[in-house]
């Protein structure tokens, strides 16, 4: 495979990048100036990737890649380098680093998708060096084959929740992501194969795409020789036939978006998407899988509550008062349950609410950013304001300040939650809100890694951390906090672990990563209390929606 025919299965020649254009979207002016200015013998149609260093937009100046060179212009050094020749390939804070030597240094294009753009090179160069020497894997005999595939098959009609909508459970409807090799097109398999280092002798049975948009650049797939879990940036998992005979499926887990299986010898493999409505099918895709490795008929299909293992958390155990539903009907599902019942709507409840002292951290996001709406608007008189990643990142942290605020407004003044007005609850907010528009971000189809870095950059700006945000004690918590609602099933169960967290953390008086022993002591009177929280509730629900849209907008319509 090339590299352009590997590009065009990733999100990069989607990206609307100032100075980072590819394929087939380079401007044709500044692409005929960077020919004529430094690459003179190379066709237009050659050019895969062209980054313009010039002040005005010209294009005389830059990097130009094509399937076989890396070629640079004067002002970078002007040299050619085959691609042949590389064996490793990185941009690290915009300098270009080939074989672990620094060669230049751009200075146009913002650094996300520069670092992308070179993490996803260095993917090419090292599948690229492992396919120059195939080796044959054990493949399963024929007859196991066949039945393996007729097994795969059963797996392409959905299996949804309980509380899945009718109109949701279309006939004929098949599995989101999954899907049989008969129906995979012939580039896409060319790209599984490369990516995934195929053996020569090695087929394709079914793949389950790990990309919510359109690109194909992160799967599972299983085939003749075994499976394969393949996530862009990360190093591949292969498992054998040989391997996984001797083994058995425990029980499926979540991790961010994905769903994954654990394995009786402890370790894991990604296989999908989570999905609001549709189950995983990781654990019964492994247990059939594993049984026909051993000579076995796979169990018959049968549909319960839970596939694969007994849910042990709070959410779950309240999964049938507030099921997974529509978008758009959401909230009103979730309060209209709220208001049919006739709650005495009291602030005596059972749960005995503690008032927390420390209440620094509120004042201090807002007072960080409007120091920060003040340097910006300074900064915009003596420099260039249209760095996208600074606005971004201004405006993440204009949502949490403006969400938190809402939630003070709402929940606080308005209903008379003192309890929450404190550090604490500031905490528990900050994460909820963060990890709805991580979330959010995904769905509406980001690239997970610019996703992150917003969210990493965004809790940096709004707590004024200056260190990694990984490293640091403060963004450390809201981390494990964000953490705790990604393997949430629906937005309706986000908005109930934020009021349960929320308690949660409260009657604690600490932050922990859950509080389904603190709360499991006070479940018989929850039903009673949430009631009292509305209507400032949803109020500060519909807030934090609205904000997060409009911050995905901005976000979405920025040429990175």
């Amino acid at each position: 495979m090339n590299l352009e025919n590997f590009l065009k299965n990733s999100v990069l020649p989607e990206m609307q990048v100032t100075s980072l254009y590819f394929k087939p979207n380079i401007p044709q002016d500044k692409l005929v100036n960077a020919i004529k200015e430094y690459a003179p013998n190379i066709g237009m149609s050659t050019v895969i990737a062209l980054i313009d260093e010039t002040f005005w937009g010209s294009g005389k100046e830059g990097m130009i890649i094509t399937d076989e060179d890396i070629i640079l212009s004067k002002k970078l050094g002007g040299r050619i380098i085959p691609l042949s020749s590389v064996n490793q390939i990185h941009i690290k804070d915009k300098n270009l680093i080939i074989n672990d030597i620094p060669l230049t240094k751009f200075n146009n294009p913002e650094v996300l998708p520069l670092t992308a753009f070179g993490s996803k090179l260095n993917e090419f160069i090292t599948a690229t060096k492992n396919t120059t020497n195939k080796l044959k894997k054990n493949a399963l005999d024929v007859s196991t084959t066949s039945q393996l595939s007729i097994f795969l098959t059963r797996l392409t009609e959905p299996l949804y929740f309980e509380s899945t909508p009718i109109d949701r459970r279309k006939p004929g409807a098949t599995t989101i992501g999954y899907v049989l090799a008969a129906n995979i097109n012939e580039e896409q398999l060319k790209f599984i194969r490369f990516k995934g280092n195929f053996a020569s002798n090695e087929e394709l049975l079914c793949a389950s795409w790990l990309d919510s948009h359109d690109n194909k650049d992160s799967f599972f797939c299983v085939t003749n020789c075994g499976v394969h879990s393949v996530l862009s940036g990360q190093p591949a998992t292969f498992l054998s036939h040989d391997d996984l005979r001797s083994l058995s499926a425990l029980e499926e887990y979540k991790e961010s978006r994905y769903v994954g299986i654990r394995l009786s010898n402890n370790d894991g493999i990604i296989v999908s998407i989570q999905n609001t409505f549709i189950r995983p099918y990781a654990f019964e895709l492994f247990s059939g899988l594993i049984s026909i490795l051993n000579g076995h008929e796979p169990t018959s299909r049968i549909i319960y509550e839970n596939l694969s293992q007994k849910e042990t958390n709070i959410i779950s155990l309240q999964h049938d008062s507030f099921s997974s539903v529509d978008n758009r009907e959401n909230i009103s599902k979730f309060t209209n349950s709220i208001e049919q019942q006739n709650f005495d709507r009291h602030r005596n409840s059972s749960i005995p609410l503690r008032h927390h002292s420390n209440d620094h951290l509120f004042d201090f996001i807002i007072q960080i950013n409007s120091v920060d709406n003040v340097g910006d608007f300074i900064g915009s008189l003596l420099s260039d304001s249209n760095n996208p990643n600074s606005k971004i990142k201004k405006k993440f942290q204009s949502y949490i300040a403006r969400t938190t605020t809402s939630f003070r407004k709402e929940i606080v003044e308005k209903e008379g939650f003192f309890q929450f007005k404190n550090d604490i609850a500031t905490m528990e907010v900050s994460g909820a809100v963060m990890a709805f528009v991580f979330i959010q971000m995904l769905e509406r189809g980001l690239n997970e890694d610019i996703a992150k870095n917003i969210l990493f950059e965004g809790i940096r700006a709004t707590f004024n951390i200056k260190s990694s945000a990984q490293r640091d004690p403060t963004s450390a918590a809201l981390i494990r906090i964000i953490d705790s609602y990604l393997s949430d099933d629906s937005t309706n169960e986000i908005f109930l672990n934020i009021i349960l967290r929320l308690i949660g953390s409260n009657l604690n008086g600490s932050l922990l990563p859950n509080y389904n022993e603190v709360l499991e002591k006070h479940f018989n009177f929850l039903d009673e209390f949430i009631p009292t929280m509305d209507p400032g509730f949803t109020n500060f629900v519909n807030k934090m929606i609205n904000e997060s849209n409009f911050l995905i907008d901005d976000i979405l319509d920025t040429r990175w």
